[in-house]
């Protein structure tokens, strides 16, 4: 979707956050997992972990709109199990 009078499309994506520990310290913290752009981040808190996985999904987006892709198709996979 488009935001009026912005010309900036607007995409959902789904973000996983799930609680961790830091390799090597094993001090406790979140790990966030954007799955369709295959984006990770960490934080302290919750917020942190979203807001670090924010700006990173942010990059990714930008650097994905620098290429000349003939086409991108975006769709998702059911399983049963």
């Amino acid at each position: 979707r488009y935001n009026k009078g912005m010309n900036k499309k607007i995409m959902d994506y789904p973000v996983i956050v799930r609680s961790d520990k830091r390799t090597g310290t094993n001090a406790k913290c979140y790990a966030a997992h954007c799955p369709s752009l295959d984006v990770y981040a960490d934080g302290d808190t919750v917020e942190e972990a979203l807001k670090e996985i924010k700006k990173s999904m942010e990059l990714v987006v930008e650097v994905n709109k620098s290429y000349d892709y003939e086409e991108t198709i975006l769709t998702s996979v059911r399983l049963a199990f």
